[in-house]
């Protein structure tokens, strides 16, 4: 999460250095879940953009998503889950398979 957030607060320096992307790699079991939980909660407190988090296991997506809606609103974000939350204005995290996420 701090690399993250560092990367991002030095966006206009990373570009002078011809850094475009950061790539993060976890093992299993060592919490990708909740990183991004909390990047989400960043990027929509911080940043004030929405979110997509994006799985094609559907099990694993309505696991991260009930186990993390609770934190989204501690932080008062309005998330949501699949196909019809992506049509909901008012989430700002939406958990959905990867095949049903619009992409510009």
């Amino acid at each position: 999460m701090l690399i993250f957030s560092q990367f991002y607060e030095q966006r206009e320096w990373c570009a002078e250095q011809g850094l475009q992307a950061a790539i993060l790699q976890m093992k299993t079991g060592e919490g990708k879940s909740i990183v991004i939980a909390m990047m989400a909660i960043y990027t929509v407190k911080h940043l004030g953009k929405r979110v997509h988090v994006l799985e094609n296991n559907e099990g694993l997506l309505e696991r991260d998503y009930r186990t993390n809606a609770p934190s989204y609103e501690r932080f008062d974000i309005v998330s949501d889950f699949g196909a019809d939350g992506l049509k909901n204005g008012d989430a700002k995290v939406v958990y959905c398979l990867k095949k049903q996420a619009a992409y510009d």
